[in-house]
């Protein structure tokens, strides 16, 4: 066996062991966006981050809205307010509060706690990437529609870090795999 084959094996087997395969870190943000509802019931889109084929995990997921209500209506916090969402295809696969709209404007930060992290992680693990999903982290609106309810959201921020299989890295491990199996090969004709 060759020296650039000990080399990429010991690579491979090194990675195989180390129960960690490599992935290429991806930070995305979008915003700042303005958004302004005054009236009915409304579930639009204000921005969302595209997330790569493959994407294995998510490691943070934050933001932050300066977000209220000024209409003469009801004053409910949880009720008329903005909500992160994991979507596939147009469909919700998992979500969470983002900003709530109360009288009065109000900066919010909004950083996803552990657990819900850990519950994203597990229903982004379930998706069929080879179905070539559109699958994309968003911000989207709940309002309420009665009369003099409104919901106004000034300089909305998402970023996300997650985590993507490296092809590079996919490749030196096959390749390390590769050289192995013709090393033993040789080694067998002997």
């Amino acid at each position: 066996m060759s020296k650039l084959n000990k080399v990429i094996c010991a690579f491979a087997i090194f990675a195989g062991l180390s129960g960690t395969a490599m992935a290429a870190v991806i930070t995305q943000s979008a915003g700042p966006v303005n958004y302004d509802s005054w009236s009915g019931w409304h579930n639009d889109k204000l921005m969302g981050l595209l997330l790569t084929p493959n994407t294995t995990h998510i490691d943070s997921l934050s933001g932050s809205s300066t977000t209220y209500d000024q209409g003469w209506g009801g004053n409910d916090f949880y009720g008329n307010r903005l909500y992160v969402t994991l979507m596939d295809n147009g469909q919700s696969l998992w979500s969470d509060f983002f900003a709530g709209g109360a009288r009065g404007a109000t900066f919010q930060n909004y950083s996803v706690s552990n657990v819900k992290l850990a519950s994203l992680n597990d229903v982004l693990a379930s998706i069929n990437w080879s179905s070539a999903p559109a699958v994309e982290m968003e911000v989207r609106s709940s309002t309420i529609g009665y009369p003099g309810w409104a919901l106004h959201s000034r300089g909305a921020t998402l970023k996300m870090t997650s985590e993507v299989p490296e092809p590079a890295s996919l490749a030196i491990i096959g390749m390390g795999l590769l050289g192995l199996t013709a090393a033993r090969r040789k080694t067998a004709t002997k």
